[in-house]
């Protein structure tokens, strides 16, 4: 039959029927002749939104390897990928439980000049955190938590380290107590001391309510307390969420005190 026409903007049926083409090449190559007729569809549109979407069905369906597929295509047909290239691509690795992928993702779209938005760095954070199959995380979270923290709006940080410290403990927990994602969860949490400094000055910087939520996972989620110096992680870990609570507590009185004598 003759090649298939598409206009620079096709419509989601369009494309839903364009990604089963594609997939049906590509697991049954003996009667589709490989990427044969996909290539000459793709060819007619070299456009990145039509890729974006193709990456996009691939995130809502779990085919992350579809995913990467269509984005090594894109680059041999040498369509430039944008930022919503990337966020799919990433989004699309992380439905399908490759967190490792999504980490390289990022990194090649800070490389092409783009910055990954708030949900796109989160989502990645948490995803490494709670990465199962490695027994330990030595060093692995923290240069992502540097490079990619500023992506998030100031207020939801706080929260966030939180978050991932729960999810470094739950993680443990599966891996059998593992003592290298304990300390993992004292580091970010001491992250967060170091970031939003004494008392006085953690209260303005964060979501109230958020920080709160968060912290009560992080509890629910600390390993049980023991005899004293029986797990140095466990130890290190407590005394850190220990001080971040003292510190929110504190904080939270200094704010309201204040609120009390502007009322007055």
């Amino acid at each position: 039959p003759s090649p298939l026409t598409l206009t620079p903007h096709p419509s989601p049926l369009t494309l839903t029927f364009c990604f089963g083409l594609w997939r049906a090449q590509a697991s049954q190559p003996e009667i589709w002749g490989g990427m044969g007729r996909y290539g000459e569809i793709c060819e007619q549109v070299p456009e990145p939104s039509v890729f974006n979407s193709l990456i996009g069905l691939c995130g809502k369906s779990g085919e992350g390897e579809y995913a990467l597929r269509i984005f090594a295509y894109m680059k041999q047909l040498e369509v430039i990928p944008n930022s919503t290239t990337f966020r799919a691509l990433v989004a699309a690795c992380l439905n399908a439980g490759d967190s490792a992928r999504a980490e390289q993702a990022v990194h090649e779209m800070a490389a092409a000049g783009w910055e990954p938005d708030a949900e796109t760095a989160e989502s990645l954070l948490r995803a490494v955190a709670s990465r199962q199959g490695e027994v330990s995380l030595p060093g692995r979270l923290l240069p992502l938590l540097h490079r990619f923290l500023p992506c998030v709006e100031p207020a939801a940080r706080g929260p966030l380290l939180l978050r991932l410290a729960a999810d470094l403990c739950e993680a443990s927990e599966r891996c059998g107590g593992d003592a290298a994602r304990l300390d993992e969860a004292a580091r970010v949490v001491d992250a967060l001391r170091f970031q939003a400094g004494a008392p006085p000055p953690l209260a303005p910087v964060l979501d109230e309510a958020a920080f709160g939520a968060a912290l009560r996972q992080l509890h629910a989620s600390l390993p049980p307390a023991g005899k004293p110096g029986e797990s140095a992680s466990r130890d290190r870990l407590r005394a850190a969420v220990e001080a971040v609570a003292a510190a929110h507590t504190a904080s939270s009185t200094t704010a309201a005190s204040g609120g009390a004598g502007e009322e007055a």
